[in-house]
């Protein structure tokens, strides 16, 4: 058994080397996120090494079991990581620094408990209940796991102030969500959780760590894929919102002070507030009734990818006041703009002109990008699938 999972980490640890190599060489590693990535997949390289080693009979070279403290580094990186992708402008700076402290304390703290010769060494991995650094590396294990969880609640934390931003500018988001990473947030919180309580266990009854090493092999496994994986199939890395408005408007924006990337990267976690804008709920209506007037006279939601600055250059108001004047009426963009795309499909249905086409082809007709946010905005509005409305017509 040791010496099939001593193989199995070797072979990830094969392919996360490999990925490293390909972000270095193809995707464009001046920007800050995709460096963060290739430090994430980097550091699983050598984690997955670590396994291998410790799974397997190969003796080890000195100072080798100091790649232990890289489990303070991992959780750090994966929530800078999900910080690149979230907010707008975000630059590098030396303050996150402070994040890979304890990794440095750690290892030298190992250095100070840990014989350091090839024996030493190989005990670092094998110790045992009845040895007198058994309660350090208790300790330090536990302490390694209950950091990442923190980080991992930090990261998660993130995620619906980016959500809401986007659905107050875009009006398709498909392509801008991190659903996936949600999901893997909140399994890695449940595993690490599980792995902190088995190394309470562990400190406390003297148990032996094989289920935890088991278990943390596994959830070390899955995120590195799914957060590998999905960073290179959409462009070798997920873009921020940002970068998605540039590329469809605007040439890349001036490098910007550390200062102004503080206050950008404290907006990007907060919810927008309104707390101090001058429109009163009048002329809030009154916006809201010329976007109206827009969009019923000139439709330019059968665009896909229709943004909330465009709609505001055709409303001829900021940007700011017509974002408050739809949020007024208790909407976002994202959901005022597929209200139209659901309400121009209704109308195309019947159509005897549309009436043999699959949904899929009128949805896109009516501006929506995806079937199933076709069918999830449809039956929002009209409590009923698009499949059911067409059926209900025909009989």
């Amino acid at each position: 058994m040791n010496a099939f999972l001593s193989y199995l980490a070797l072979f990830v640890a094969g392919q996360s080397l490999f990925l490293f190599v390909i972000i270095l060489r193809v995707s464009p590693i001046g920007r800050t996120s995709n460096r963060l990535l290739a430090a994430f997949i980097l550091v699983k390289f050598c984690k997955f090494m670590l396994f291998f080693f410790g799974f397997g009979s190969i003796s080890l070279p000195p100072h080798v079991f100091l790649f232990q403290n890289l489990a303070f580094t991992t959780g750090p990186l994966l929530y800078l990581y999900v910080l690149s992708l979230v907010s707008e402008g975000f630059i590098w700076q030396r303050r996150y620094l402070w994040h890979f402290f304890p990794a440095i304390v750690a290892t030298v703290t190992s250095l100070l408990v840990y014989d350091v010769t090839s024996t030493g060494a190989q005990r670092a991995f094998l110790i045992s209940a009845d040895d007198p650094q058994y309660l350090y590396r208790s300790i330090h294990i536990a302490v390694g796991a209950l950091w990442f969880l923190a980080y991992l609640l930090l990261a998660r934390h993130l995620l619906p102030a980016y959500e809401q931003r986007i659905r107050e500018t875009y009006s398709s988001i498909e392509a801008l969500t991190l659903d996936w990473l949600r999901r893997i947030l909140i399994v890695a919180l449940l595993a690490y959780t599980l792995i902190a309580v088995l190394d309470v266990a562990g400190l406390v009854f003297g148990l032996e760590n094989e289920p935890r090493r088991l278990l943390e092999l596994g959830c070390y496994i899955v995120l590195f894929y799914v957060i590998a994986i999905n960073g290179l199939r959409r462009g070798l890395l997920l873009e921020g919102v940002t970068d998605n408005a540039a590329a469809s408007s605007a040439p890349a924006p001036a490098p910007v002070s550390a200062e102004v990337a503080t206050e950008r990267e404290a907006a990007a976690t907060e919810p927008r507030k309104y707390q101090r804008s001058v429109l009163d709920k009048s002329t809030s209506r009154q916006i809201f009734q010329l976007a109206n007037a827009v969009m019923q006279q000139q439709e330019p939601y059968l665009d896909s990818d229709f943004k909330l600055p465009q709609l505001a250059d055709l409303v001829g108001v900021s940007i700011h006041d017509l974002s408050q004047a739809i949020n007024t009426e208790g909407k976002t963009y994202y959901d005022y703009v597929n209200g139209y795309r659901a309400e121009k499909a209704k109308g195309l249905i019947p159509d005897p002109q549309y009436r043999r086409l699959a949904m899929l082809d009128i949805a896109l007709q009516a501006g929506f990008s995806s079937k199933s946010t076709f069918y999830k905005h449809f039956r929002r509005c009209y409590e009923q699938t698009p499949a059911e409305y067409r059926k209900s017509l025909s009989g």
